[in-house]
């Protein structure tokens, strides 16, 4: 065994085949542009009709086959003339075998580079890539139906909205015509009118409630209503609000009497008298404070 023969390791040896690998797949590529090119000039001379009869006889492809060599000439030939310069002067596709550039046909054309990029694809087979490419499909699928069902949603809420709205006007407009009513001393207009607000004030709070349910940007809404409007929504709001606000106080003063019971007990266990006093001054600062915030 000569030295040359030492020298070449199965490493060596691997990685010399992968290089013939590479080329051999880059060469492909070319050639299948260079090809994709040609047929494009020869279905123009061919009379029509007689293209799938022509690849056939010719050149022994089906129209199918024609149809992808022809596509990858114009997703990442037009206009070159070396493999080196596909897509300007990009060098993302240069290293890419033909079935992998077919598989990334399914990629819009302005987001393929970035792909490649960001999946490593000429590390990948062309199974690989279809199966990335099929996960990012049906990603994008649900992310199109979650803001599908979020646009209806919002569509829902509007017409509550406006539905709300008219119920509200109404209760203004019926209100007055009650006055009015009771002003004359029309008994009979007075039970009618009122009885139609109390019907119509139902539905509004139903409709609230169906609000509350669906929440919504209120920024976004509440500043299109009427002045009247908005207060009329507000005082529908009051009740609960009312009672939440009373509980949530009740809950939180318990807690603070909690605190400040063991806030006083641990001022107590503090040993030494200097620090006892500069805390205990503290406390007093903040309890005066508190006072004259109230």
């Amino acid at each position: 065994m000569n030295e040359l023969s030492k020298v070449r390791t199965a490493d060596v040896i691997a990685g010399e085949i992968n290089m013939i690998k590479d080329q051999t797949k880059r060469v492909f590529l070319q050639n299948s542009i260079d090809i994709g090119k040609r047929l494009i000039e020869a279905k123009e001379k061919v009379p029509h009709g007689s293209w799938g009869t022509w690849l056939e006889e010719n050149v022994n492809y089906s129209q199918r086959t024609a149809n992808q060599i022809m596509q990858i000439y114009e997703e990442y030939g037009i206009g070159q003339t070396s493999i080196e310069n596909i897509n300007a002067d990009s060098q993302t596709f240069a290293n890419l075998g033909y079935s992998q550039a077919v598989a990334l046909l399914s990629v819009p054309r302005e987001e393929r580079e970035q792909f490649v990029i960001d999946n490593d694809a000429e590390n990948m087979s062309a199974r690989e890539i279809q199966k990335v490419i099929k996960e990012k499909k049906e990603l994008q699928q649900q992310l199109d139906e979650m803001n599908e069902q979020a646009s209806k949603e919002k569509e829902s809420r509007e017409k509550l909205i406006d539905k709300a709205k008219t119920l509200l006007e109404k209760n203004k407009k019926l209100r007055d015509d009650l006055k009015d009513a009771k002003s004359t001393g029309n008994s009979e207009a007075v039970t009618q009118l009122q009885n139609e607000l109390n019907d119509s004030q139902k539905k509004v709070q139903d409709l609230q409630k169906q609000l509350k349910d669906k929440p919504i940007d209120v920024p976004a809404t509440i500043e299109k209503l009427p002045e009247e409007v908005k207060q009329e929504l507000a005082q529908l709001r009051s009740a609960h609000s009312q009672e939440k606000a009373v509980t949530q106080f009740q809950v939180t003063f318990e807690s603070l009497k909690r605190d400040f019971n063991d806030l006083l007990k641990t001022l107590k266990d503090i040993k030494d008298q200097e620090t006892q006093k500069e805390y205990t001054r503290v406390l007093e600062i903040l309890c005066d404070k508190m006072k004259e915030v109230l």
